[in-house]
This record gives structure tokens, C-alpha cells and sequence, in this order.
């Protein structure tokens, strides 16, 4: 859709819906250790404290260079998708960055058993998934205020029982 009108931020949108996807198999791809290996590799003897939190150092980089270049981008959003995106960037970097850090150290000091990391790790879990719920509210949003309607059909049109 965005395409088809000349949206100057087309690109945009179309990045944001790879990175996203991307980022939803996350867990199952383990792109922490992907990153923190390097990063202890890089880092030899000063990265013993870091076993738990390498990852942060790149994945920190890359959330603020992400950031940065989309910067202009969300600032050309309507003022209320442009907070609610905002604020669901916030949740989200505050669970996978901020609180990622508290739990890496809380497991490097007292492991990973017990009621202690396990609450840790829910709130950053919390975190990221109220980002993640937020912006899909301000999408949504943001297509209700720019389309109007929105239809999303499963299965045959009506009458039509050949496919059953």
C-alpha cells in the first residue's frame, strides 16, 4: 500500500517489517550467542565478567544505529503513533537491554536457579512483549487513521463451498 501512494518512507516500512521478523526468532536462533561469543573472543581475558551479557556490547550498538537511522522516519509519524512508538521503543530496549544487563549479572553472581532470576527474566520478558503490544496498537492505529478499514478475509468468499 505504502508503495502504491509515493510514500517517501516506503523503504522504511518495508526494513522495519524485516527487522521484525527477524527479531521474532530471536529465541529460537539464539542471536545472544551468536553475539557474545565474538564479543568475549574480542574482549580475552576482560570479558570473564561478561559470560552472561557479552551480546549487550554489539546488540546495544546496533539497537542505537537502528535508532538513529530511523530517527527522521518516526519523527514524520502523526504525533500520537510517533509517542506510542516511541514509548514501545523504550519498553522494549529497557526489557532487551536494561534489564538483560540486571539479569546477566544477577546470574553471574547467584546463577541461574531460584525465584530471583526467574523474576528477573519475567520483567524482562514483560518488557519487551508490552513494547511489542504498544506498537502494534500504534500501527493499527495508524492504519485505521490513514485507511480507514481494514479487511482481512480467511478462508472462500461467501457461497462459494467448492474449497470445503
Amino acid at each position: 500500500m505504502r508503495a502504491a501512494t509515493g510514500d517517501p518512507y516506503r523503504r522504511h516500512w518495508a526494513v522495519l517489517g524485516v527487522a521484525f521478523a527477524f527479531m521474532s526468532l530471536h529465541e529460537a536462533i539464539r542471536i545472544h550467542e551468536f553475539m557474545g561469543r565474538p564479543t568475549r573472543a574480542l574482549l580475552g581475558h576482560r570479558a570473564e565478567d561478561l559470560v552472561y551479557i557479552a551480546w549487550l556490547i554489539p546488540g546495544a550498538a546496533i539497537m542505537l544505529a537502528f535508532a538513529l537511522s530511523f530517527l527522521r522516519f518516526a519523527l514524520h509519524l502523526p504525533a500520537g503513533t510517533r509517542w506510542r512508538t516511541f514509548t514501545a521503543a523504550a519498553l522494549f530496549a529497557g526489557g532487551a537491554i536494561g534489564v538483560e544487563f540486571l539479569g546477566g549479572t544477577y546470574a553471574r553472581l547467584h546463577g541461574e536457579e531460584g525465584v530471583g532470576f526467574a523474576l528477573v527474566v519475567t520483567l524482562e520478558e514483560g518488557l519487551e512483549m508490552a513494547g511489542v503490544i504498544l506498537w502494534i496498537h500504534a500501527l493499527l492505529g495508524y492504519l485505521a487513521d490513514h485507511y480507514g478499514e481494514l479487511r482481512l478475509r480467511v478462508g472462500s468468499p461467501r457461497g462459494d463451498q467448492s474449497q470445503r
